[in-house]
């Protein structure tokens, strides 16, 4: 089979192909000085607009921030070298730590347990408590009369308290328990203090001020007794120069309204106190009842330093 011939261009065909091929690249080289001119007046725009900006930031300067008082501060301090702490005096101790005459004169020259117990506290103390329970106890009697009840004395009150006392050495179930006739639990000793049921109603009746509440004072209630309480342990002994600052938790579950909750001591629930002891006996000077925080009460109250149970150098914590 006998290939065709392909037919070549006439010269009319192939002018025409050259005119053609013209007139596009006419076209592209349009276009391309048209981008290179939109290229050039974008740069142009671009640079004109920075300029812009940088003229408006020269004449129009933003403010800096001032600094805060704090950072004032710190700059207006002047530091400088002090060497006073190298001439600080360091003063011996000078007091005479242990009981206090006026203590040994009331106990005598072989003092025991009761002796010193009755000479710190005071035989004012069992009077007061006695001299307002009587108060209390006639009060009641006017409205709900007890045929049962008649005056308690100092003496009663330093009993009542004896027994409770012990009470907490020997554990029972209850308080009758301690008055059981049964040869198995009975502990007839407290039979010999007093009857069970004086010693319930001292328990009713018990009460260490009058009846009139005071609304700034949480421990309105046993004010009179801890004042005497706190002079009384105060002015008894003299310490040594190592004192210390520390709380404390007495256990307590019932209702009051400054219970504290400390997970971390072994009794859970109680009330806490600050004590002022000496280091090495551990005998507490001073102490101060946590009542919780109150907007009446300053907060530098009762915990300015004096010298007023300490001699000499030997400076603490008056609480």
């Amino acid at each position: 089979m006998a290939s065709r011939r392909k037919r070549g261009l006439t010269e009319d065909e192939i002018l025409q192909l050259v005119f053609d091929s013209d007139a596009e690249s006419d076209i592209c080289d349009d276009e391309d000085v048209s981008l290179d001119d939109g290229e050039d007046q974008s740069d142009e725009s671009s640079s004109d607009v920075e300029e812009e900006k940088n003229v408006c930031a020269a004449e129009d300067p933003l403010d800096p921030l001032p600094p805060s008082p704090k950072a004032r501060k710190m700059e207006e301090w002047q530091w400088e070298e002090d060497d006073s702490v190298e001439n600080i005096v360091k003063h011996s101790f000078s007091g005479q730590p242990g009981i206090k005459r006026s203590i040994e004169l009331q106990v005598g020259g072989s003092p025991t347990a009761l002796g010193m117990f009755n000479a710190v506290p005071g035989v004012a103390i069992w009077s007061i408590i006695a001299l307002h329970t009587n108060a209390f106890a006639r009060e009641r009697q006017l409205l709900h009369p007890d045929s049962s009840w008649h005056e308690t004395t100092a003496d009663e009150m330093k009993a009542y308290f004896a027994s409770c006392v012990l009470m907490s050495q020997v554990k029972k179930s209850s308080i009758q328990s301690y008055w059981s006739t049964r040869s198995v639990i009975s502990t007839p000793f407290f039979a010999t203090v007093m009857s069970r049921h004086r010693f319930w109603v001292l328990s009713r009746y018990l009460h260490f001020c009058n009846s009139l509440p005071q609304s700034e004072d949480r421990l309105w209630n046993i004010r009179p007794v801890l004042d005497i309480i706190l002079k009384s342990i105060g002015a008894a002994y003299n310490p040594e120069a190592s004192v210390a600052v520390d709380e404390s938790l007495m256990k307590f579950r019932s209702r009051l309204s400054y219970i504290q909750f400390n997970p971390s001591k072994r009794a859970r629930f109680g009330v806490k106190f600050y004590k002022l002891c000496e280091s090495s006996s551990g005998y507490c000077l001073n102490f101060s009842i946590y009542t919780r925080k109150s907007e009446k009460t300053p907060a530098t109250d009762g915990l300015l330093c004096r010298a007023d149970t300490l001699t000499g150098n030997a400076l603490a914590m008056k609480i």
